[in-house]
């Protein structure tokens, strides 16, 4: 009886854990895509198909990229909304034995940090809880716990939620560009307008294992701390979405070792609470005519130099804080600086040729910083 090759035998074992991913199989100097994967990006990349032995009688289709320059077909894989799961080689090769292999990280719409894939604007995952049972704040029935996070910048927030109004108030604020959730609540918002429009990317319940009650108080105890996780023992779906976000971005980064700032509870935040119907209105950072910045607020007033103020003014946009000292604070700033131009142009100057240091501080301290990027930080 055939049998495929030690070589395919690996891959497939790989592939097993795997299956909702295209997996970038690392072969020397390229990432070769084999079987359904080889046939799906050929076509999404415009790849030739090819074929390599594998053992069996029929070829394997397979398809092909250089390692180097990866990141262009990854962007276009993203965008279509694939996940991608990057295979690297472990051990040196060698001419006797296997080259061992493993998942380094797994890429998705809301774990890319790639630089050159980012816009200046956050780049959040998204966490759902619905739960259906127990009674918080008074209330009783079905409510949601919301959990975000950029692991570009290591934000993390959270958010309780009554009900499905609120619900969709929070996630219009946040415009995740991925959102996993628990099959209850996927069943549920799958029939709901907001999610039918395409106002929201596309719901992932495929994790739904992370939203276990134990695995979430695990998660939130070793990664955030006792008094974190205590506080959010409390409102149990707050402490399930957060625990499954956690669990997701160690399952997708795996070796690169991503660390979450301390959670932020939103609902004590002093800002406006605004609605979906009253942000699509305003058009605060995105128009209504197809959804960019052209004619926004934000456009009218970004005078930003640095991607790090205009992620701080986008931010400000959607949650006004509603603190007294806060908002005097702001307007001294302002006074201070329309009343000395010399002053604020020096500044405008200084800060003109500074990076994205906090996307490259967390590209750092995941290890995953490439040279040029670390001479951008000796200028």
């Amino acid at each position: 009886m055939k049998k495929y090759t030690p070589m395919f035998e690996q891959y497939l074992q790989i592939k097993a854990d795997y299956t909702d991913c295209i997996l970038f199989y690392r072969l020397g100097d390229f990432y070769e895509m084999f079987f359904e994967d080889a046939v799906s990006a050929s076509g999404a990349l415009d790849l030739k198909l090819t074929g390599r032995d594998c053992g069996m009688p029929e070829r394997a289709p397979m398809c092909g990229i250089p390692y180097h320059s990866y990141e262009g077909y990854l962007c276009k894989l993203i965008a279509l909304g694939f996940k991608v799961a990057i295979c690297e080689q472990t051990t040196p090769p060698s001419e006797k034995g296997l080259v061992k292999r493993e998942v380094i990280r797994v890429v998705t719409s809301g774990t890319v940090t790639e630089s050159n894939l980012l816009s200046a604007e956050n780049n959040f995952l998204c966490a759902v809880y619905q739960y259906d049972g127990g009674t918080h704040n008074n209330l009783v029935g079905v409510q949601y716990g919301v959990a975000f996070a950029d692991i570009t910048t290591t934000e993390l927030g959270y958010e309780y939620c009554k009900d499905r109004t609120s619900l969709v108030d929070s996630l219009a604020k946040i415009k995740p560009k991925e959102i996993i959730c628990n099959h209850a609540f996927a069943e549920q918002a799958n029939q709901w307008d907001f999610v039918k429009n395409g106002d929201l990317p596309k719901l992932d319940a495929s994790f739904d294992i992370a939203f276990d009650l134990e695995k979430c108080h695990q998660a939130t105890n070793q990664q955030l701390g006792e008094d974190k996780h205590k506080a959010l023992s409390q409102i149990t779906p707050n402490l399930v979405a957060v625990g499954a976000l956690l669990q997701y971005v160690t399952h997708t980064q795996k070796s690169t070792g991503v660390s979450l700032n301390d959670a932020v509870n939103q609902n004590a935040t002093k800002t406006m609470q605004l609605g979906k119907t009253a942000r699509r209105t305003l058009e605060l950072d995105k128009n209504t005519r197809d959804g960019g910045l052209v004619g926004t607020l934000y456009s009218v007033i970004n005078f930003c130099k640095t991607d790090m103020g205009k992620r701080l003014l986008i931010k400000y946009l959607n949650a006004p804080s509603t603190d007294v000292n806060i908002i005097s604070h702001r307007h001294t700033l302002v006074q201070t600086l329309c009343t000395s131009p010399m002053h604020t142009d020096s500044l405008v100057e200084a800060m003109a040729p500074i990076k994205d240091l906090e996307r490259l501080s967390t590209r750092i301290a995941s290890r995953i910083i490439k040279p040029f990027e670390l001479n951008i930080l000796c200028k």
